[in-house]
């Protein structure tokens, strides 16, 4: 008795298909994941606080913008630009506490701070609600606030904002420490 030929459906092609099946699957199922990260980034929202924590590693307009703050409180003044580095990606501890203690934490418009809190936003430009996390890698050797290794400043978002974009940068400290800067941007 002679062999059998041209048997498309050997066992050979079963394997073959199905494998194939797997990898279109595995394909489709990794291009969405990563479609939907990438529009996520582009949500303005996400580039609002890209903007924004580029603006606030420069070192302001004018760049000893701390001398123009108004002794009653609050930013005001002839500041176009409010940074917090001295340099290029070098925060600079003065400017930092500046901001802490013109905004620091504050809970909402009933805080004596929030018109401070609308007026940093305006000169950053932004209409959104924001929240600066500062956090140094070594809590032992820097103190990139007065006192701390994690400076606070601006409104944090409540559980039930609709929307949170954040951004994260990196820095040093003056004492060339690692810095993480956070920008949260929500609404």
């Amino acid at each position: 008795m002679g062999l059998k030929k041209g048997q498309y459906f050997s066992f050979d092609a079963i394997v073959a298909a199905v494998i194939g099946i797997i990898a279109l699957s595995t394909l489709i199922a990794y291009w969405s994941g990563a479609q939907s990260a990438v529009d996520s980034r582009a949500l303005p929202l996400h580039s609002e606080a890209a903007r924004m924590s580029a603006a606030l590693l420069s070192p302001g307009e004018p760049a000893n913008w701390t001398n123009f703050l108004p002794p009653s409180g609050g930013i005001g003044g002839n500041i176009r630009q409010v940074g917090i580095a001295s340099q290029s990606g070098v925060l600079n501890r003065t400017k930092v506490n500046a901001l802490i203690d013109r905004i620091g934490v504050i809970g909402g418009p009933s805080s004596p701070k929030y018109p401070a809190y609308l007026e940093l936003g305006r000169i950053l430009h932004t209409p959104s609600n924001y929240y600066i996390l500062l956090e140094a890698s070594d809590s032992i050797y820097s103190n990139i606030c007065s006192t701390s290794s994690v400076c606070l400043i601006g409104w944090p978002p409540p559980a039930n904002a609709t929307e949170v974009a954040i951004f994260h940068r990196g820095a040093v400290s003056e004492e060339g420490i690692p810095v993480r800067v956070r920008v949260f941007l929500w609404r």
